[in-house]
């Protein structure tokens, strides 16, 4: 984070009350031993706002942490071709 992002955002890290309020709503560190319905999260390969690296650890998560069965896949599709990137150069 840089400028204005680190005063809006990356601050939060010296005020324990705004810290967990964020950490209160990040999907990674909330999974729970439960029955999830089917889960299917969507992530471009290449974006310079948002690693895939992320999705793929939640993901991986929720398979190793919830309670899955067959009626419930929990599923991670990598879109080759999208994201915070002009498509053009995507390709």
């Amino acid at each position: 984070m840089a400028g204005a992002e680190w005063e809006q955002r990356g601050a939060m890290v010296h005020d324990p009350e705004a810290f967990a309020d964020i950490k209160s709503h990040a999907p990674y560190e909330n999974v729970q031993r439960a029955r999830y319905p089917v889960i299917s999260a969507t992530v471009p390969l290449i974006d310079t706002q948002v690693s895939y690296a992320g999705a793929a650890k939640w993901v991986a998560q929720l398979r190793s942490t919830a309670k899955t069965d067959d009626d419930r896949p929990i599923l991670l599709k990598t879109e080759m071709v999208a994201g915070h990137v002009d498509t053009d150069q995507a390709r």
